[in-house]
């Protein structure tokens, strides 16, 4: 890895802003989960055709990876918070061991 991009990495880790945003996304999945239907509708998994593009050719802005990981895949997943899912067989999770998660 280039010195370069290893300082881009190591700066983007000190601030934590990227970690802030995970967990604002972690937080709005969680408190709207309930709200959806279990399995994602035909128009959330055609809206993931935003993510098939050519890969850069130089590194992209991860704030603006998690927003469209969050913005068109959260949408397109299985609702659910368990910690054990295994395809359409669920376990059952605790606030403490899915926050671990």
């Amino acid at each position: 890895m280039d010195s370069s991009l290893r300082a881009q990495m190591c700066l983007q880790t000190a601030c934590k802003d990227i970690f802030e945003l995970a967990k604002s996304y972690a937080y709005d999945y969680t408190d709207k989960v309930y709200d959806r239907k279990v399995s994602p509708s035909e128009d959330d998994i055609e809206r993931l055709g935003v993510l098939e593009e050519p890969m850069p050719e130089t590194p992209s802005q991860p704030t603006e990876i998690l927003h469209i990981l969050h913005a068109y895949g959260s949408p397109a997943m299985v609702a659910q918070t368990g910690g054990r899912y295994f395809g359409f067989v669920n376990g059952g999770a605790i606030p403490a061991a899915l926050a671990a998660r």
